[in-house]
């Protein structure tokens, strides 16, 4: 659905607007490319109790971005003539040939639904509102689309596992300090994963059973099948589990030891 954007706000106008006492609604009349849409509020307060009229105006806006564009106007097509005179009634002996490469249009796959209808793949928590993410499946990066709802299911997590319309996809969180606030994925063959992993800063709400987080950036690789651990490449702040703790690592909740292993690793267990 083709819905206005702010860009549409400049052909845009509120031709009427009534208050009725009995509903305590509001009928606005907006015209747009001399197309007339009828929209309703009724959170706004009676005319009387409106200490501003550009909360009439903030309301409509509001409204008017869940609307359909019905009157956009229709693009002609035409031939235009182009004139280039280093090219034209010249043999083409005389005429300096570069190759054209032509540039591919990135292809996307996009998700735009909610997350416990078939979508989560992994054992981690589900999430129910709505999930609207799009794959560039040329650079293997994915961006939100504008009606994701929340961040928290991917960001709280190394990774999330995903079906995305048929296919299985590995998605990693999004880059908060890169330009372009892309994530990145990858195609899942469907295998077991025998890795558990978290690599960030260990915030408060991570700690089970309270305590202080971690004042830099930790990276811990958890072998499932052994049952050990150790620090990843990215880890800054070995001091930090000090006698062991007990954290939550993608949703789960594990015991990190200390105890060393006669290969160097050390031991874990579920909680």
């Amino acid at each position: 659905m083709n819905n206005f954007t702010g860009d549409d706000f400049g052909d845009m106008q509120i031709t009427k607007m009534s208050y009725n006492e009995e509903t305590r609604g509001w009928t606005f009349f907006v015209m747009h490319n001399d197309y007339t849409y009828s929209i309703k509020d009724f959170d706004l307060p009676h005319p009387d109790d409106i200490s501003n009229r550009g909360h009439i105006v903030s309301v409509v806006r509001q409204k008017m971005l869940m609307v359909e564009n019905k009157s956009a106007k229709e693009i002609v097509k035409q031939v235009i003539e182009v004139q280039e005179d280093t090219i034209l009634n010249k043999p083409f002996t005389e005429l300096e040939a570069v190759e054209y490469i032509k540039v591919e249009e990135p292809q996307l796959l996009e998700y735009d639904g909610p997350g416990y209808i078939d979508f989560f793949l992994d054992d981690f928590n589900i999430y129910k509102g709505n999930i609207n993410i799009i794959l560039n499946l040329n650079s293997n990066t994915w961006i939100p689309g504008k009606y994701m709802k929340s961040y928290e299911w991917i960001q709280m997590y190394t990774y999330r596992l995903a079906n995305i319309k048929g296919n299985k996809i590995k998605l990693f969180p999004l880059d908060r300090n890169s330009e372009t606030k892309q994530g990145t994925w990858d195609y899942w063959d469907g295998s077991s994963l025998n890795t558990l992993e978290y690599n960030g800063v260990i915030t408060r709400d991570m700690l089970i059973g309270g305590g202080d987080g971690s004042k830099y950036n930790v990276h811990f690789i958890l072998d499932t099948d052994t049952m050990t651990w150790n620090y990843g490449p990215d880890n800054e702040d070995s001091a930090w589990i000090g006698q062991g703790k007990e954290i939550y690592i993608q949703g789960i909740k594990v015991s990190l030891g200390i105890k060393e292993t006669t290969e160097g690793d050390y031991t874990w267990e579920y909680l």
